[in-house]
């Protein structure tokens, strides 16, 4: 019997296609199988580009001297800890009762280039029907009906072409210009096409608030029958400040020894109506859940995509979208019915006794490309078993999702302009006329003026203030406001942008204080001090970003693309020169041990390990292995990684320190926080209470959250774990 063979990005993704579309399913290793069908997955990018040592041995080595390093062609590997799982999805693809191969990766062009390598790594037969599914929700409906839709995967070619282009030219500029400056200069410096000019953006805020020097300025405001109205200038109201002091001072003064009345020059009434924001893209929701909730981009987006694929009641979060397809209309009311089970309201009662319509301008087919905006689904059935900050996201895009019912909020608006001595005084009040979208969750202040108030009305001076203020500098960026410019200058995409905001803050170019990126030496230095103006541009971020959406119209070509970037690359390190007066002060500075040659190789990702200040480093940017020169575990033992240790570690996994034991390195590649720990195989001689006073140790005074029971414990076995990035902590 021939079988289609569904290939998921995630395992979690593909055991959800089995339970919906297989029938007497059977668990097997890596893939479930049925009696029509077969489910598998990969784990993410799966295969990835090779290092420049995989290409040529010598590129062990940093050298200048082997700048620029352009492959002739660019080639792939399987990820480390993935080749069996690839095997077994190169055995299926191969199988011959498999008659069609369906992509079931995410519907992104990261999701395109997952499946396109594996399959074509997998050396396929011709013959074989490959198909795409493209899917925003995981609702067996929303599946059902991909499935039933799926279309032949050459129809989605040019979104290939986009991903493989931007993973290539970010290879070639990050692995190009990161060589470069780390040779030059005597630290190890992570560039990227993308990372750079936003870390620009943060470092020039920085700049401006270090070199900014404050300027007194007075604001005068006058009070009529009690009133509180500002003193304008230039026909501007926003026009305020007096930064001529002494001439301040002197208005205030004759303001205050004048006659007590003013006389009302205008009143401006107009009926003034907002129309609800629009829906969620990722960018939108992760700022306003920094701003009311505090979250960083990051977390916001694994929230959102826990949301998505576990809890199923979030669409794709991944979308740069806010609008949504015209062929979604119908599926309005089974949305609407499932936030109603969920977070039941007076809203949801006003919206189903008043029959209201979902506005229309949410749809708008053009603006789809790719992934509509984020909604809930129809699902109910997991909110309860939602976090606290779960149950946040999700009312956000709930209620985002209600506002596009309540129609437009309505609001009069009274300006009034009072002459006072021959200056111009304003102020301003707002009443409500109809709340419309803002009864769902925004506040609104009215105020009030004196109802008697007409134009020629003369009203009475009450009181003349003079405020003395000084200017302010531009605040510092935070993750609601990076966002939001980053989204300006086309800086990534939102499924992109939060993990550039962390590889700054892990890189230690940037730290996060009190919400605000703060500018740290290593990346000021870096932006201001080494590297090319042309790399660090939003700018040309900006415009090569259209360009690669240009490949996905078929505009512009992926040969022609990489041909520009590559020729850029040239030009950058040949016209680079080492400014030796900072190297010298950098050299001072750092005090590293960094000699351009490799210690070892990475058992994470296959790429050189090098030798700096603090640690040993994995000169791969995506990569977050090193070995830490004071690692905690080590020191307690009152020992450290030496250089001769980390090579050995590097080479045989494991390092044997006298009268204490072996210390085996282990790997968890598919665990982004914790990927490296250690097991001790204590010596005899090391006694049982010693590694229990470690347990007490470790738990009270690092403060760790550790989760164990003392019953059936044996000393003997207990496995001690550091986590080399970010900090030191310990786990047990």
């Amino acid at each position: 019997m021939e079988k289609i063979l569904f290939i998921a990005e995630k395992p979690d993704v593909g055991k959800e296609l089995a339970k919906y579309f297989g029938t007497n399913t059977k668990m097997r290793n890596g893939y479930i199988e049925s009696d029509n069908y077969i489910f598998t997955w990969g784990f993410g990018h799966i295969l990835e580009l090779v290092m420049p040592e995989e290409y040529n041995k010598k590129y062990k080595k940093w050298i200048v001297e082997d700048l620029p390093i352009i492959p002739n062609k660019y080639k792939h590997k399987v990820s480390s800890g993935k080749k069996e799982q690839f095997n077994i999805l190169k055995s299926l693809i191969h199988r011959n009762d498999v008659s069609e191969i369906v992509n079931a990766c995410d519907a992104d062009r990261e999701g395109e280039l997952i499946f396109r390598l594996i399959y074509y790594y997998s050396l396929p037969p011709k013959e074989k029907k490959v198909t795409r599914m493209w899917f925003d929700t995981k609702e067996k409906s929303e599946l059902i009906k991909s499935f039933e839709n799926r279309m032949s995967l050459n129809s989605y070619n040019q979104i290939y072409e986009e991903a493989i282009t931007r993973s290539i030219i970010d290879w070639s500029m990050g692995i190009n210009f990161s060589r470069l400056y780390s040779v030059l200069y005597p630290d190890v410096y992570s560039v990227g096409r993308v990372q750079t000019p936003t870390l620009k953006l943060i470092v020039d805020r920085e700049m401006e608030i270090k070199n900014f020097i404050p300027k007194d300025y007075y604001v005068i405001e006058g009070f009529f029958e009690n009133q509180k109205t500002e003193m304008y200038f230039d026909n501007k109201v926003s026009n305020t400040a007096i930064y001529d002091l002494e001439k301040g001072k002197n208005i205030y003064e004759d303001l205050n020894k004048s006659v007590e009345k003013g006389i009302i020059d205008k009143i401006d009434k107009k009926r003034e109506t907002k129309i609800a924001p629009k829906l969620y893209d990722l960018s939108a929701l992760q700022q306003d859940a920094n701003k009311k909730f505090g979250y960083s981009p990051k977390e916001t987006l694994n929230i959102a995509q826990e949301l998505y694929e576990k809890k199923k009641l979030l669409s794709y979060p991944r979308s740069d979208s806010r609008y949504l397809k015209n062929a979604m209309k119908s599926e309005i009311i089974s949305i609407f019915n499932g936030i109603a089970k969920t977070i039941p309201n007076e809203i949801i009662n006003e919206i189903k006794e008043n029959n209201l319509e979902f506005n229309n301008r949410n749809f708008n087919d053009k603006k789809v490309d790719g992934h509509r905006a984020i909604t809930p689904t129809a699902s109910s059935r997991n909110i309860r078993t939602l976090s606290i900050k779960e149950k946040n996201i999700y009312t956000l895009v709930a209620n985002r999702f209600l506002e596009q019912y309540l129609g437009d909020y309505i609001y009069n608006l009274t300006k009034v302009y009072i002459k006072f001595e021959g200056y111009d005084f304003y102020t301003k009040a707002s009443q409500n006329v109809n709340l419309g979208w803002k009864k769902v969750s925004s506040k609104t202040n009215e105020n009030y003026l004196p109802t008697d108030w007409l134009e020629n009305k003369e009203v009475e001076k009450t009181d003349i203030i003079l405020q003395s203020k000084k200017t302010k500098p531009k605040a510092r960026y935070t993750g609601q406001s990076i966002l939001k410019t980053m989204k300006k200058y086309n800086l990534g995409t939102p499924a992109t942008q939060a993990d550039i905001i962390e590889k700054l803050k892990q890189k230690k170019y940037i730290v996060n204080k009190k919400k605000e990126f703060v500018a740290l030496e290593k990346g000021i230095i870096l932006i201001n001090d080494i590297v090319d103006e042309k790399i660090k541009s939003v700018e040309l971020t900006k415009q090569m970003e259209g360009q690669l959406k240009l490949i996905r119209k078929g505009e512009f070509t992926r040969n022609e693309y990489i041909e520009n970037v590559h020729e850029y690359v040239k030009e950058v390190i040949n016209n680079t020169e080492v400014n030796n007066e900072l190297k010298s002060i950098l050299n001072k500075q750092v005090n590293t041990t960094y000699n351009n040659e490799v210690i070892g190789i990475c058992p994470i990702c296959g790429s050189e390990v090098v030798d700096i200040k603090s640690n040993y480093f994995c000169s791969n940017n995506e990569c977050k292995f090193a070995l830490w020169k004071n690692d905690i575990i080590f020191k307690k033992f009152k020992n450290t990684i030496t250089l001769s240790r980390a090579k050995t570690i590097l080479k045989n996994r494991k390092v044997k320190i006298k009268n204490v034991g072996v210390f085996n390195l282990i790997i968890n590649d598919k665990d982004s926080k914790y990927l490296t720990s250690w097991k001790i195989d204590f010596e005899n001689n090391n006694k049982k209470w010693d590694k229990l006073y470690l347990i007490f140790y470790y738990y009270f005074f690092n403060k760790i959250l550790v989760s164990f029971f003392f019953e059936g414990i044996d000393p003997a076995k207990i496995t001690f774990s550091s986590i080399t990035r970010p900090g030191n902590a310990i786990i047990l």
